[in-house]
């Protein structure tokens, strides 16, 4: 059983720029846990998706809570799913792009945020990220 969650939050304003070096922290850490997801980040707010053992997907929702740098971190769906609708993690950033640096980093629009998804995505993920992409105009 693999455990799916969906959250989301706000980067505060005094550390709403993202460096290379966040972006990659966050894909090393998805990927030596064995995580895999997504992260869609747009002008400080930011929806993310991961897939993992229950005690790791919540592990990394508790230190998403803990950090100062963000605000109005929540949970929304918490799934348990028999297989992974993700084969890794990326991470996208509609201001920045850290592709040339962060292999798995990709610059977010309208297109490139549903190439990040499955193909077949289950209702739960492709309504999350309609209302993202609706929401912050993408």
């Amino acid at each position: 059983m693999v455990s799916q969650m969906i959250f989301s939050g706000f980067r505060k304003k005094e550390n709403a720029e993202i460096d290379v070096s966040d972006a990659r922290l966050a894909c090393e850490t998805c990927a030596s846990h064995g995580l895999t997801g997504v992260s869609l980040f747009n002008e400080g707010v930011f929806l993310t998706i991961l897939e993992g053992t229950k005690e790791e997907t919540k592990a990394i929702f508790e230190a998403y809570k803990k950090d100062t740098r963000v605000t109005g971190v929540h949970l929304i769906i918490e799934n348990a799913k028999d297989e992974r609708e993700f084969s890794d993690f990326r991470i996208g950033f509609s201001h920045v792009d850290f592709s040339e640096t962060v292999p798995k980093a990709f610059k977010l629009n309208g297109e490139s945020y549903k190439k990040a998804l499955p193909k077949n995505p289950s209702s739960e993920l492709e309504i999350m990220t309609k209302t993202f992409a609706r929401v912050n105009a993408l």
